[in-house]
């Protein structure tokens, strides 16, 4: 809406924006990233999680009024997409189970990414015609089996669209977290840090699953637990208090300034 553009405006004229492009050149840039990222792991996860294919004649897929007379056909249809309720809940068991790999923000990015990629795989397969036929036709035959798959594949569905909508706001943040890392000098990230604030705010504003506490505020603990270790790697006491005076007193109250 007219809220999100004012805000894009205010992100990307923001004084504080030290860091290079503005967020909108940032998002471009990594979406072209994600997409070559994804269509290079699609493959692999496509061998990972793969569909029976059903052995009855294909004439009744496409004729599912012959099934009536049929009912072996009907039952192979029946456990060939009970296999597929089966890939399809080991894939939901295991969505549901993990968890970003890392405390800082770069390991929630890669989450989702992973998460993305699997989901993506799976719901292009529960997609297909093959899948849709067989569907067609089990309903066809009043299965009960069908209602539960359509289930399933909806709820596929609405994960995939969530984990494919939190990669693309997230990316846009992915040069700012790589920043907290890969930058030496307190003082710089310091300078960096209200831009990343304007990012984090641009994906408060649109996101649909990023503007709420339950899931802004964990992100917001990843970053101030990478400035917390970036201190703590930089003011090491075994070595930190042999260098001159200066340079301690110096290092320290950057550091004070980058944690207020």
């Amino acid at each position: 809406g007219g809220g999100g553009g004012g805000a894009a405006a205010s992100a990307s004229s923001q004084p504080g924006n030290t860091t290079g492009p503005g967020v909108s050149e940032d998002f471009l840039v990594s979406m072209r990233k994600f997409a070559g990222q994804l269509r290079r792991t699609l493959q692999h996860i496509h061998d990972d999680v793969k569909l029976q294919v059903p052995t009855v004649d294909q004439a009744l897929l496409e004729h599912p009024e012959q099934l009536a007379r049929q009912p072996d056909a009907v039952l192979e249809l029946e456990k060939t997409l009970s296999s597929w309720q089966s890939v399809v809940t080991s894939v939901l068991l295991t969505a549901a189970r993990s968890s970003a790999n890392g405390p800082g923000p770069m390991a929630e990015l890669e989450y989702w990414a992973e998460r993305s990629a699997q989901l993506t795989a799976l719901a292009e397969q529960l997609d297909t015609p093959m899948v849709n036929q067989t569907t067609d036709a089990l309903a066809h035959q009043q299965s009960s089996l069908v209602a539960s798959f359509v289930s399933q594949r909806q709820q596929v569905g609405q994960l995939q669209v969530e984990a494919k909508d939190n990669v693309k706001f997230l990316s846009t943040l992915e040069r700012h977290f790589k920043n907290l890392v890969g930058v030496p000098s307190f003082a710089a990230v310091t300078d960096m840090l209200p831009s990343l604030m304007n990012a984090l705010r641009m994906v408060w504003i649109i996101s649909r699953h990023y503007n709420t506490d339950n899931r802004m505020v964990p992100l917001m603990e990843r970053i101030a637990w990478q400035l917390c270790d970036k201190v703590k790697r930089r003011v090491d006491l075994t070595s930190f208090l042999r260098q001159p005076p200066t340079t301690v007193v110096a290092v320290t109250t950057q550091a004070k300034e980058m944690l207020k």
